[in-house]
């Protein structure tokens, strides 16, 4: 039974550290409990494992994790040495021979080493399992690439092509031009995009004023919309800005490394799949497989590099547009994004602030003129009177609509009256029954 769960790959194949193995272990207990743990995840016996090895067995190894972690397994130099001493040792002891048909028990190993052993016997077995994670993360890395490739490319067609952003810079400048009036620094022909984020820190002289000169041209971009209404134009404005948020993280070396990674990868395979032609096994199909694998990716790749070198083109024609140099560099276009992506959502943020208080003066306005108009008409009566009808309103409520209805009231601004007279703050004093009420 020891030597079929050993090496015929028995149901017991993936037991504990030496269960099948003589008294001592060449290995000591942690690396065994290291290449037990990994053999364990794949829920099959060892030589199962090992020849789904051979065999790129997508079915045993369904990620890149899975197999670096057989390939961890691999003995060290001294490792190896001592493991072959130990299996020559007990192959003659049992007449045996120490290859690697013999079961396990028979070469003095436990099925952890004799796994260990098997795998290292494998010509450039390390070299194997590295090409194989390639091929079973590849397509996911190349897609994640060709994403991060796209977002850049988007964000830099929207700048280039964004019909509101000309209009937007030129108004910033006016308004610069206005403020410098007089001044050495006046009649300027355009400002360097750092100015952009500089905008929200020019602030009016008058203490507890909150408002910016961002908020001042966001203003006037919100009257400008109005006086020359275009919905197309703001569409296309609104996805500009989407697709710089979508970039925003994004870095142009960081993709560029990405590919030259995925591209390396593919070289080493091209170099390694030629050199394992002979087979090692029955069950081993690397040179088959990765050699069609390869050229397949490589029209990945090549498709991967062709939006790569679009990408780059367009950001450049950004920059350029956004920097005024002719020339611009790749790392100046993404900084220049950048500070374009912050801008904007800083002034989304004074737009916004600017329409809350837009909205308060409007009521405040409205509020203020029917007061007005009330007084006008004689009509106005006094706090005591509107606190009586609005306490008299509230006194059948029961359940729990009531705070409902009390929030309600609080929205209409009623309640500051309310609290003007007794109706509320002390009714118990005048009508108890209105206080159990």
């Amino acid at each position: 039974a020891a030597k079929k769960g050993a090496a015929g790959g028995g149901k017991g194949g993936a037991g504990s550290a030496g269960g099948a193995a003589a008294a001592s272990t060449v290995l000591d207990m942690k690396r065994l409990n290291q290449i037990g743990i990994t053999v364990r995840k794949f829920r099959k016996p060892y030589a199962q494992v090992f020849s789904a090895a051979l065999s790129l067995d997508e079915d045993v190894f369904h990620a890149a994790e899975d197999v670096l972690r057989l390939r961890d397994c691999l003995p060290t130099e001294e490792e190896l040495k001592r493991l072959e001493a130990r299996a020559e040792e007990a192959g003659k002891a049992s007449g045996k021979g120490a290859s690697d048909a013999v079961a396990a028990a028979d070469r003095g190993l436990s099925q952890e080493e004799d796994l260990s052993l098997r795998l290292a016997h494998v010509p450039r077995m390390a070299e194997r399992l590295e090409c194989f994670a390639t091929r079973l993360n590849f397509e996911s890395l190349a897609e994640e690439a060709r994403g991060q490739v796209g977002a850049l490319t988007a964000a830099s067609e929207g700048v280039v092509e964004d019909p509101l952003l000309p209009i937007v810079l030129a108004m910033v400048l006016k308004v610069g031009n206005t403020m410098n009036a007089g001044s050495f620094r006046a009649g300027a022909q355009g400002f360097k995009l750092d100015v952009l984020g500089k905008l929200s820190n020019v602030k009016p002289s008058k203490e507890g004023n909150s408002l910016t000169l961002l908020h001042f041209v966001a203003e006037a971009l919100r009257r400008y919309g109005e006086a020359v209404p275009d919905a197309a134009r703001d569409a296309k404005h609104e996805r500009a800005l989407e697709a710089l948020e979508r970039a925003r993280h994004l870095s142009v070396a960081d993709v560029q490394s990405e590919v030259d990674g995925l591209r390396r990868a593919l070289e080493a395979i091209a170099e390694e799949y030629p050199m394992h032609r002979k087979p090692f096994s029955k069950a081993d199909a690397f040179s088959v497989k990765m050699r069609e694998f390869h050229e397949q990716a490589k029209r990945t790749m090549a498709d991967l590099d062709r939006a790569l070198t679009a990408m780059q083109g367009v950001l450049r024609k950004a920059g350029s547009q956004l920097t005024g140099e002719a020339n611009a560099t790749e790392g100046e276009a993404e900084a220049a994004l950048q500070q374009l992506h912050a801008f904007f959502v800083s002034l989304r943020k004074a737009t916004n602030d600017n329409e809350r208080r837009r909205k308060l003066k409007e009521r405040q306005e409205k509020s203020a003129a029917a007061k007005s108009k009330g007084k006008l008409d004689g009509k106005q009566p006094n706090a005591k009177h509107q606190a009586a009808d609005l306490a008299a309103n509230l006194k059948g409520t029961q359940g729990p609509g009531v705070a409902r209805q009390i929030w309600n009231t609080m929205q209409r601004g009623d309640f500051e009256q309310l609290k003007l007279t007794n109706a509320l703050s002390s009714p118990s004093k005048h009508n108890p029954a209105k206080a159990a009420s």
